[in-house]
């Protein structure tokens, strides 16, 4: 893990966090910095064996006591992270804490004990309903008083315990985490409103509540339009406190939401009102200045997100700058012939926004982003590489099965076909390695058949589905193949003889050094070749 250069970017900004003085960060910067220390913690209190699989289990009689205390802390980094997902990068905590919750349950630890293996469960499973459905039950559990007052001091007691500054989440964050866990799953009007209700003053509350009733707002055939109004609201109020708390992630995460879904809020271009329409445009061009001043100092898994809804409001955000400016040329005088034509095209651009916005969402981009993690060009695959790619792939297995190996392999193992167009090539191009065979060369095409050939069907397979795990693979094959090639390209560019024309011959060749060498670089230069489509995000 240490040679994964998205690790080193994610160190390097969390240098750049932690360099920050404390009275000057923002409260994104603040947050990032707390919940790594408490992922940190968590490691910690529960370590792994060499093998980074299996648990070490202390030998001691407070197991159960440390299990619960690094639930807690795991439960605290998730309350602080801006969105429900690993706060610190490539730093896994959640699978070395519910490997020790199999191996050393919790037991009948009360309302909290199963609040913290629920926790575990439904990070642990991801997107899986029957643990969402668990965090749901926890955090209704939890609401009882009774419950409540019993958690709260098995809280106290633990953080009696537990070393001096140890940072436990209050009954109520627990709770909270449990909602936001829940929401993938749960009923949007029940989970925003018990979000809203736990901490009305929290933007990560009201996104996430606006979300949720958004999601049942598509479901809704009558009150729809109310949801919508409703979640707008939400959405402003988000922007407003982020301000306040000076979050730019949530400034920008509330603000462009908002800004797309004014299409369908402001149905009717008529009736909107300039006031309105002023603060949705200034909410949409402070996302971007916000973005920057993010980027270098949070995780790249969370720049990315606002950075994809940022992106995503461009088209509706043009759309609304336009009607601002009709109205103001209604305010000036303008004719009511101009004023309606304006309108008129205005309604077609909004038109053209939400189709754009739809598309973009349910496309993969193929063009060039800058890479959260480093701020550099992202070559993620475009059309052009990804089949260039696919099809060396392909064509190379039969040309390995038929003609290359015909250097090493028994000529009765070949049809006559594959024969006849060897002795074609010997007699036209007068190859000298081929026709040769110098045991070095005969070397490489062994390799070819025990190494490589295996590859191409494995690489195959893996450009077909997508399969980002093919990066490291594709680097390692890439740099072997390029080794192998130059002193055959040497070679071929060094003999002399009579019929034999180097110029041809090597470019028959050339191919096989350029696409290895363009896929290495192209693998590590990119730490995500396939960008995930729409239903992927979606799972």
């Amino acid at each position: 893990m240490a040679g994964d250069h998205g690790l080193a970017f994610f160190e390097w900004r969390l240098q750049r966090a932690q360099a920050i003085p404390e009275a000057e960060r923002s409260s994104d910067v603040a947050v990032f910095v707390k919940s790594v220390s408490l992922q940190r913690q968590v490691l910690e209190l529960i370590p792994m064996k060499s093998d980074g699989v299996s648990v070490a289990l202390p030998p001691s009689r407070n197991r159960q006591h440390r299990v619960l205390l690094a639930g807690l802390l795991a439960i605290r980094a998730e309350y602080l992270s801006l969105l429900p997902a690993k706060p610190a990068g490539n730093l896994d905590f959640i699978s070395p804490l519910a490997a020790y919750l199999a191996a050393e349950p919790l037991g009948n630890g009360g309302s909290l004990a199963e609040a913290v293996s629920q926790f575990v469960a439904r990070r642990a499973a991801g997107a899986c309903r029957a643990a969402a459905m668990l965090c749901s039950k926890g955090a209704i559990k939890l609401a009882d008083p009774e419950h409540r007052r019993a958690a709260a001091a098995r809280i106290d007691e633990l953080a009696a315990g537990a070393p001096a500054g140890t940072d436990l989440p209050t009954v109520q964050q627990v709770q909270f985490t449990l909602w936001t866990l829940a929401l993938h799953y749960g009923t949007g009007v029940l989970v925003a409103q018990a979000l809203l209700q736990l901490e009305p003053s929290n933007p990560k509350a009201l996104d996430l509540a606006a979300l949720g009733i958004l999601k049942l707002s598509n479901l809704s055939n009558s009150d729809g339009a109310a949801l919508k109004h409703r979640a707008m609201n939400l959405l402003l109020r988000g922007v407003q406190l982020a301000r306040r708390q000076r979050s730019d992630y949530f400034e920008v995460v509330c603000g462009v939401r908002a800004v797309i879904l004014a299409p369908s809020v402001l149905s009717d271009t008529r009736y909107i009102a300039v006031d309105f329409l002023q603060l949705l445009v200034e909410v949409g061009e402070a996302a971007g200045p916000a973005v920057r001043r993010c980027k270098p100092v949070l995780p790249h898994a969370w720049v990315h997100v606002i950075e994809g809804v940022e992106h995503l409001s461009q088209p509706t955000l043009a759309a609304l700058q336009a009607e601002l400016r009709v109205h103001k040329e209604q305010a000036s005088g303008s004719s009511a012939a101009q004023v309606a034509a304006a309108k008129a095209a205005l309604r077609s651009s909004i038109d053209a926004a939400v189709e754009a916005v739809v598309r973009e969402h349910a496309t993969s981009s193929n063009a060039t982003v800058l890479c959260s993690g480093c701020g550099q060009p992202n070559f993620a695959m475009n059309a052009a590489l990804y089949y260039l790619y696919l099809i060396f792939f392909l064509t190379h297995i039969p040309i390995t099965l038929f003609v290359d190996s015909q250097a090493v392999l028994p000529a009765a193992w070949f049809p006559q076909a594959a024969k006849d167009m060897q002795a074609w090539y010997f007699k036209t191009h007068q190859d000298p390695l081929m026709m040769g065979l110098p045991t070095w060369f005969k070397s490489l095409v062994y390799s070819e058949l025990a190494l490589q050939l295996p590859f191409f069907f494995l690489a195959s397979h893996a450009f077909l589905a997508r399969a980002n795990w093919i990066r490291i693979p594709a680097i390692l094959y890439g740099s072997f193949v390029t080794a192998t090639m130059l002193p055959i390209l040497a070679e071929l560019a060094a003999h002399t003889a009579p019929g034999y024309n180097a110029v041809v011959v090597t470019s028959f060749y050339l191919p096989y050094l350029l696409v290895p060498l363009t896929l290495a670089l192209h693998m590590a230069a990119t730490p995500q070749p396939f960008r995930a489509t729409h239903k992927a995000k979606r799972r």
